[in-house]
């Protein structure tokens, strides 16, 4: 393994440790946060600068500050994924059966 791969995957273990005791780690549901606000939390517990994780998601660090800072208001999906994958955390949807109160209706 080069040298380069060995740093990425430091940097990895090492935000996967400090990040995941800090940031609460559900949203959607009745929970009233979204995946956004899941990786907002994840960059901001961090603790690494925007640059940091932008090398290691290969996005642009503007696309982390923005977003950090909650000045993004619909992030892309792959941005999002980009950024769970790098903290290692993964999304499993689960069904439910919905009351009969919370169903959509028609719009009248």
């Amino acid at each position: 393994m080069s040298n380069k791969t060995n740093v990425h995957k430091m940097v990895i273990a090492s935000i996967h440790a400090s990040v995941h005791d800090k940031v609460k780690m559900y949203a959607l549901g009745n929970t009233g946060r979204s995946l956004k606000d899941l990786c907002i939390d994840l960059i901001n517990a961090s603790g690494k600068s925007y640059k940091e994780i932008a090398e290691i998601t290969f996005l642009n660090h503007v696309t982390m500050a923005n977003l950090a800072e909650e000045k993004t208001r619909w992030p892309r999906a792959d941005t999002l994924e980009r950024i769970m994958v790098a903290f290692d955390v993964s999304v499993t949807a689960c069904g439910y059966k919905v009351e009969k109160k919370y169903k959509p209706r028609p719009k009248r």
